[in-house]
């Protein structure tokens, strides 16, 4: 069955291979260009990755710091390093995921429209562009891991178990949620008869316990800091209680799940509803499919309601929920088994349309970016992703500070994750983020140390405070404020005022 445009090589993997690639490094041209700034995600990564370390940000597995660290050796320390590393682990996620849809649906036109389908999911195909960060390293670990568990069915060699194991390693050390996308992984295998033989295979049992070793050794040395991240978001707590929390948390997991799944969900309904209604037995192959993919998506349903249950978890974030991405394949699928059996003309031309419509979607995101880029800079609150950091640099530089440390309030927006792009030589530490310090200077270190905020000099008095209080820097009593107002990149005429103190190096802030 054609749904594509003849001009997409359904049936050339390396042609596919290519439109995404280009697809990809089209996006992330325009977002470099478009966006002098970044996300607070950005900002925030950018700020950790000073130093190697087992914990960055608490509650949060070290893996991403340590690729930007990588990569950083190679592009240095700036937002471009950032968007280069996010993008190419967007592309491995849908490159992955058609690869487990190539397996999964024996059709190579659905498994082409696989990648269609996760974009058109606002989460996966939106927010990762513009947002997220551990999140799309977890994304990417989990398309290769059904990929690769998928495989296990009929290439079960030593490199097949390896490589499975260093994908699970890979997600368990980028965001401890994909513990709930592996739980839930193991117990639709269980269900496929396919899989469920090398389930109990001793090389299965090695993979998985050597994939969590990395992962249980950094847990086990950080535990504390993670009880601490527990405690101060909140677990367990909200008004009227346990009970109170629970529901609340099951509420937010539903939106948000409906939300990742839109508006692919929605258009597959519309388009073809027949496809959802109950269907004659398929082949014995998409029965196994089938009831494996229906595993799945029942039991990560019963897992994160027993979660949130159990640790009466209030607050469920948006990003988590992209476990629920191989609920695409299971659409594809159901489209596939009820073409199968339906009128053939009539469900060719609903599955075209269905296409049709993901293609648009997909031309929709860079537009969307050209936009965003277009409208946000005269509308935008806290304006991160157009705050003039380039102007800002060279203000300071012209004031007399090179190198040294930056000690950034880094409230409302991201400053001194940024202003590492422009100055690499520089230590910056953050009044927000001080569950991690890059390592101090060395005794006989010269430099300046530069306190830099949002807003005007009446709020140095706070800021001073703060600096004080999480990083025991006081700046001298007779240093002065200066205040700066630099324009909103894309908007000349509105203007955001910045203050900074500069002075000689003090204590560790040199």
């Amino acid at each position: 069955m054609t749904v594509l445009p003849r001009w997409v090589p359904v049936d050339r993997p390396a042609g596919l291979a290519v439109i995404l690639l280009a697809f990809m490094a089209f996006l992330m041209v325009l977002r470099l260009t478009l966006f002098p700034g970044g996300s607070d995600d950005d900002g925030e990564i950018l700020y950790y990755a000073q130093s190697w370390s087992l914990a960055y940000k608490t509650g949060q597995p070290p893996l991403y710091a340590w690729l930007l660290l990588a990569v950083q050796s190679v592009l240095g320390p700036s937002i471009g390093a950032v968007i280069g590393l996010k993008y190419a682990l967007i592309t491995a996620f849908y490159a992955f995921a058609y690869l487990a849809a190539r397996r999964l649906l024996a059709d190579p036109a659905l498994a082409a429209l696989a990648p269609l389908g996760l974009l058109a999911c606002y989460f996966i195909g939106w927010e990762t562009l513009v947002t997220y960060s551990h999140t799309v390293l977890a994304m990417a670990a989990m398309a290769a891991s059904l990929w690769l568990l998928l495989r296990l069915e009929d290439r079960a060699g030593a490199w097949d178990h390896l490589w499975l194991a260093f994908a699970v390693a890979v997600g368990l050390m980028a965001k401890y949620t994909f513990a709930v996308f592996l739980a839930a992984l193991l117990f639709a295998a269980w269900r496929h008869p396919g899989l469920r033989p090398r389930l109990l295979t001793t090389p299965f049992v090695l993979t998985l316990g050597a994939a969590l070793v990395p992962a249980g050794a950094v847990l086990a040395m950080t535990w504390d800091g993670l009880g601490q991240a527990a405690s101060a978001g909140g677990l367990g707590h909200a008004d009227g209680g346990r009970l109170a929390a629970t529901g609340q948390g099951l509420w937010q997991a539903l939106i948000a799940s409906l939300g990742l799944l839109s508006p692919f969900l929605p258009l597959a309904v519309v388009l073809q509803p027949g496809a959802f209604r109950p269907l004659a037995r398929p082949g014995d192959r998409l029965v196994n499919v089938g009831r494996f993919l229906e595993a799945y998506l029942l039991g990560l349903a019963v897992i994160i309601a027993l979660a949130i249950a159990v640790i009466a978890l209030p607050d469920v974030r948006n990003n988590w929920m992209v476990v629920w991405f191989p609920a695409v394949f299971y659409v594809l699928l159901r489209l596939k088994v009820y073409g199968d059996s339906a009128d053939g003309a009539a469900h060719g031309r609903r599955a075209r349309w269905l296409a049709t419509g993901l293609m648009v979607i997909a031309i929709a995101v860079p537009a969307g970016l050209a936009g965003r880029a277009a409208w946000a800079p005269e509308n935008c609150r806290k304006c991160t992703f157009f705050i003039p950091y380039a102007t800002m640099a060279e203000r300071l530089q012209a004031a007399g500070f090179r190198r040294g440390t930056i000690v950034a309030d880094d409230r409302p927006a991201q400053l001194a994750g940024p202003l590492r792009g422009y100055f690499p030589d520089s230590r910056v530490l953050s009044t927000r983020w001080v569950d991690y310090l890059p390592p101090a200077p060395q005794p006989g270190d010269s430099g300046q140390c530069l306190l830099i905020w949002q807003g005007d000099a009446a709020a140095a008095g706070a800021v001073k405070a703060r600096a004080a209080q999480a990083l025991d820097i006081r700046p001298p009593s007779d240093v002065v404020s200066v205040t700066m107002e630099l324009a909103i990149s894309g908007a000349p005429g509105r203007g955001r005022v910045w203050s900074y103190m500069l002075f000689d190096a003090i204590g560790d802030c040199r």
